[in-house]
């Protein structure tokens, strides 16, 4: 591609006053060009779509040839699919066949077949026995077993962090439980009833500081001993811990921190999981009255809202034939390979790693291998800081997975971690070093190993308005600027800049919010896509591809979703929504359909007489010679009148002289309102017209313009 010596000019004119004034705004864009193009992409690959699971039946309603049509008519190429159980504590049967390590009790741990034979239209997930965590990301409607009231029961760790798998000594990861007791309260004394294994040496602690869980950089708090907390040679059993004989503690956040494990199984096991790591099935934490007798503050039962919350290390991702969920389904592999929805391109697959062993995963690419499923990126895991695995745990699985992948296809292109917090920077508890960052401390065990590597692409995801009732306008405002300062923080990091950076899923917000469904959620995607791509990012994958229904998170009152359709009560298409459009825009009228190599020009805009700029602009040189320039107006309630020229080396050069427009905003695009009934009142296709160059671009309120033609 030619290299131009130009800078694109985008300059405000019309009969408006300054900003401030009422009429419309007046300002400048400045495309940088003059020192040659900045990133670059193949539309493709780069601008994609995510698919989930969903819950039990929708699969099926989905995925239907309308529906199917309807989502490819977006334009969207690459795909990546999301993996829904590794965020309830579920194991994923990704194929129903396959076979138990104890198939006489069909129990254990789970391979599925590398064999095809039926194709896989579903697949499914399988809740934990051994369940450790009282909350999940997913439907959240399981609960710990450490605390259930049910001593037959117990929660188990991973046993692939155990020496026995990790060659690492023992205190390399040591696993913990922590119990929040909901207040501050004292604490002299903890029962724990262990299981087999069991813990030889641990530590009982408690959190010197308000939320263990919530560390931010820098952070001084830290887990501290109780002053008798410390057992070194424990034997197994029913124990009472008297961690503070004198009664001067007082905690809310406790934890049981376990370094050496007795290595020993249940009687009749021969599998060398069953020996690893550790089991505890009840614990109780509280005081001792005069009689010795505990006074549990803990709450125990057998569902979430019931017990006290648990968070744990890891957990045995052992199960049972009979602990399918019946409440969640994922695509199956088949299914999606005949949708039409791959467009041609290699997939971001995931494999499970959390609840899953390394012979499920080799299973898993010898399947797709064979199905001839195009694998362009296997993405390890799904979202481990939300559920607070630390990076050197996470560290020892990925390597295993890693290596026993690689053993297979050396190329292959494996990465992660798929943060749910990709805005952000991920702080933990403080290593030995007093480092707190998640993502330094991950990418320093691998390098520390000589793995290095082994990882081969960062991947986030991007939900960057927790509150889904914060204001629209500041938040789309304040977008570009996190997504700025996240480049910035993965570089101090560690990330190397040439490491892809891909976002696995994006949209307005994690929760259900009237914006996602408006203009102003269109206009979010649009941004952030056009400016990842802008600042060297891979790939991006829009979440929301199948039609869905409207949703709410309570306290706010607005009805919304992350979906490019709204479907009716089956789950078929009857509405495109703002995002279908501004999808198609970026990747129908902004890029040149398919796999050329586009350039991209990064835009600057400032108003005149300074105050908010409320307007961005991103300038790609595309395969067929043309420019294409994207304008969004975030302003709410004002027009901006926009011009556009080329500045090369000085020398002003029209763009046109005609140029093609590409317009959506509120004359095409109307939501109203009505709770879960909520619809659009319009929806049309941009409005699409040729205009002269010299002339004003005219940018409504809340809209995304598009302007295709030749330069200098």
């Amino acid at each position: 591609m030619r290299r131009l010596l130009a800078a694109i000019v985008l300059i405000a004119a019309g009969s408006a006053a300054c900003a401030g004034s009422s009429g419309p705004g007046r300002g400048s864009i400045t495309v940088a060009v003059g020192s040659g193009a900045g990133a670059s992409f193949r539309p493709a690959a780069a601008i994609g779509g995510a698919v989930d699971g969903q819950d039990a039946g929708v699969v099926d309603q989905m995925y239907t040839a309308k529906n199917l049509s309807e989502m490819r008519s977006a334009g969207l190429g690459a795909l990546s699919y999301r993996l829904r159980t590794e965020l309830g504590d579920e194991a994923w049967h990704w194929n129903p066949a396959g076979t138990w390590s104890d198939p006489a009790h069909q129990s254990g741990y789970w391979t599925s077949s590398a064999t095809p034979a039926q194709p896989i239209q579903l697949s499914f997930g399988y809740r934990l026995p051994r369940r450790g965590n009282t909350v999940d990301q997913a439907n959240n409607d399981g609960y710990s077993r450490l605390d259930d009231a049910d001593a037959a029961s117990f929660w188990k760790s991973n046993p692939y962090l155990d020496p026995h798998f990790t060659g690492e000594p023992a205190d390399a990861h040591p696993q913990w439980v922590v119990v929040d007791l909901g207040k501050t309260q004292q604490v002299d004394a903890v029962r724990l009833q262990w299981g087999v294994p069991f813990a030889v040496t641990y530590r009982v602690q408690y959190w010197d500081g308000e939320d263990p869980f919530s560390v931010g950089a820098g952070s001084k708090e830290q887990w501290r001993d109780f002053p008798a907390g410390a057992v070194a040679n424990g034997a197994g059993g029913d124990v009472t811990v008297d961690v503070d004989p004198s009664g001067n503690t007082q905690a809310r956040f406790v934890r049981v921190l376990m370094t050496q494990g007795s290595g020993t199984a249940p009687a009749g096991s021969t599998d060398p999981r069953d020996a690893a790591g550790f089991a505890l099935r009840e614990i109780q934490v509280g005081t001792k009255d005069a009689d010795a007798r505990l006074h549990d503050v803990v709450r125990h039962g057998a569902s979430a809202h019931a017990q006290s919350p648990v968070y744990v290390s890891s957990t045995d991702p052992w199960h049972r034939a009979t602990d399918r969920d019946p409440r969640t389904e994922q695509p199956g592999f088949d299914r999606i390979l005949a949708s039409g929805l791959l467009s041609g391109q290699p997939a971001m697959v995931p494999v499970p790693l959390l609840f899953s062993t390394p012979a499920d995963a080799v299973a898993e690419l010898q399947y797709l291998r064979t199905r001839g499923f195009p694998v362009g990126r296997v993405e390890l895991g799904e979202e481990p800081d939300g559920q607070n695995v630390l990076p050197e745990d996470f560290g020892a699985l990925y390597l295993q997975w890693a290596r026993a992948l690689h053993a297979i296809d050396p190329s292959l292109a494996i990465g992660g971690p798929s943060f749910q917090t990709g805005f952000e920077e991920v702080d933990v508890w403080a290593d030995a070093a007093g480092d707190t960052s998640w993502l330094r401390r991950f990418l320093g065990y691998l390098a520390g190993r000589g793995a290095a590597d082994q990882f081969s692409f960062l991947s986030v995801e991007w939900y960057p308005f927790d509150d889904p009732c914060s204001p629209e306008g500041p938040n789309l405002a304040s977008e570009p600027r996190l997504l700025r300062d996240a480049f910035k923080s993965w570089a101090s990091q560690g990330v190397p800049a040439s490491m892809p950076k891909i976002v696995t899923e994006y949209g307005y917000s994690p929760e259900a919010a009237e914006p996602e469904v408006d203009l102003g959620g269109a206009l979010l995607n649009a941004d952030f896509a056009a400016q990842f791509l802008t600042m060297g990012g891979t790939a991006t994958y829009l979440y929301g591809y199948e039609p869905n229904v409207l949703d709410h998170s309570p306290p706010c009152t607005g009805w919304g979703n992350n979906m490019l359709f709204k479907g009716d009560d089956n789950y078929q298409a009857n509405d495109e929504l703002a995002t279908y459009w501004a999808a198609r825009m970026l990747s129908q009228d902004w890029a040149q359909p398919g796999d050329g190599l586009h350039q991209v020009y990064e835009a600057t805009f400032a108003a005149q007489g300074g105050g908010p700029a409320p307007v961005t602009a991103y300038a790609v040189h595309r395969p067929d010679g043309q420019w294409a320039v994207l304008v969004l107006n975030k302003d709410a309630s004002r027009t901006w009148d926009l011009t556009v020229s080329f500045d090369a080396g000085g020398r002003r050069v029209a763009f046109g002289p005609s140029l093609k427009l590409f317009q959506f905003g509120p004359a095409q695009y109307q939501w109203r309102p009505n709770g879960d009934h909520g619809q659009t009142g319009s929806s049309e296709p941009p409005a699409e017209r040729t205009v002269l160059a010299d002339r004003p671009l005219v940018a409504p309120p809340s809209s995304i313009s598009v302007l295709v033609g030749t330069g200098p």
